[in-house]
C-alpha cells in the first residue's frame, strides 16, 4: 500500500508522527528521574510511546505529543505531595524547638514554655521523613543513616539527660531508633510488606522506644492524605485532641485553663500550619548537618551538665 496503514473499510489511517526526529520529542531526562516506587505512581503510557502511536491527528502530531509528554511528567513530579515541600526550613524548626526542649528539660526544668516549644520537633521530624520516603531514591542508605546515627548518639543521650545512672538507663533509646523504625514500618506500608510494618509497629511501641508507636501513626496520616491537606490536617488535629482531656493538675508541663489540666503534647498542634500550609523559603543546608546536629548537640549537653555539676 506504499507504506500508509488503511483501516478494514479502505480509509488511509494517519501515519505515526516521526518522534525520533522532531527537537520538541527530546525529553531533558535530568530532570525526569524516577525511582521504581516513583514509576508505578506515574502510570506514563511508555509502550504506546515506544510504538509511536499518534495522540492526534495532522502534521503536528510530534509537537502535539511532546507536549502532552512534558505536561505528564510534571503531573508526576507534582501529584506526590501538595502539602509543604519545604523541607530544610522545617527541619531546621525541628531542630531548634529540639534544641530547646533538651536545655529545658537539663537546665530549666521549672520553666514550662522549653517543653512546650519542643513539643513541635516530633511531628515535623516524622512528616519530613514522610517526604524522604516519597522522594528518595535510596530508601536503604536512608534507613542505614538514621540506624548508624542512633547507635553514635545513644551514649550521648544517655549521658546527656541521665548521666547518674548511666547503664541503667542505656536501653532508654534516643529519639533517632524512634525514627529508624517509624521509616522502616512505612516503608514495608508502601512495599505491601505488611509483616514488616507489623514488627516494627510491635517493637516500637512495646520496648522503651521515645513516643511509642505515635511516629508511624503520625507517617500514616501524611502519607495517605499526601494530596488532601484538609484531610490531612483534620486527622492531625484529631490525633492530637485527647490531649484536651488527659492533662493532670499535678503535672507541672500541663496547661491550666479555668482550672481544667490540659496535655503538654497539645503543642503539637503548632505544626500544623508548617505541615499542612505550602512555604517557600527554599533553604539550602547539607543533609549531613540535621545528622550531625542531634549527636553533637547531645554531646555539648552532657559536657555543660557535667561542667555545671547540675
Amino acid at each position: 500500500m506504499g507504506g500508509k496503514r488503511t483501516a478494514p473499510s479502505g480509509a488511509i489511517l494517519p501515519q505515526p508522527p516521526a518522534l525520533q526526529k522532531s527537537p520538541f520529542a527530546k525529553l531533558d531526562v535530568r530532570h525526569a528521574k524516577f525511582d521504581r516506587e516513583e514509576a508505578r505512581d506515574a502510570k506514563l503510557d511508555t509502550k504506546a510511546a515506544k510504538l509511536g502511536r499518534a495522540v492526534c491527528g495532522g502534521a503536528g502530531c510530534a509537537l502535539c505529543w511532546s507536549q502532552k509528554t512534558r505536561e505528564g511528567v510534571c503531573n508526576m513530579t507534582q501529584a506526590k505531595l501538595k502539602t509543604n515541600l519545604d523541607t530544610n526550613f522545617l527541619k531546621l524548626i525541628a531542630i531548634c524547638s529540639m534544641l530547646l526542649d533538651h536545655v529545658g528539660s537539663v537546665f530549666f526544668p521549672q520553666i514550662p514554655l522549653f517543653r512546650w516549644v519542643g513539643r513541635l520537633a516530633f511531628p515535623l521530624f516524622c512528616y519530613c521523613m514522610t517526604v524522604g520516603l516519597l522522594y528518595t531514591h535510596d530508601i536503604k542508605g536512608y534507613l542505614t543513616r538514621l540506624g548508624l546515627f542512633a547507635l553514635i548518639s545513644q551514649p550521648l543521650y544517655v549521658l546527656a539527660f541521665h548521666p547518674y545512672d548511666f547503664w541503667g538507663q542505656f536501653t532508654n533509646w534516643n529519639i533517632f531508633f524512634t525514627l529508624f523504625l517509624s521509616l522502616l514500618a512505612m516503608w514495608a506500608f508502601v512495599e505491601r510488606k505488611y509483616w514488616l510494618f507489623a514488627l516494627a509497629f510491635f517493637v516500637v511501641s512495646w520496648w522503651n522506644f521515645d513516643y511509642s508507636g505515635n511516629g508511624i501513626l503520625l507517617m500514616l496520616i501524611f502519607y495517605l492524605c499526601r494530596n488532601k491537606p484538609g484531610v490531612g490536617a483534620a486527622l492531625f488535629t484529631a490525633f492530637y485532641m485527647g490531649a484536651l482531656w488527659s492533662g493532670y493538675p499535678e503535672d507541672p508541663l500541663a496547661l491550666m485553663v479555668g482550672g481544667h489540666a490540659v496535655d503538654w503534647t497539645i503543642f503539637a498542634l503548632l505544626a500544623l500550619p508548617l505541615i499542612f500550609v505550602r512555604t517557600h523559603v527554599d533553604l539550602k543546608i547539607p543533609k549531613w548537618f540535621f545528622y550531625g546536629f542531634y549527636p553533637a548537640h547531645l554531646a555539648l549537653i552532657a559536657i555543660l551538665r557535667l561542667c555545671l555539676h547540675v
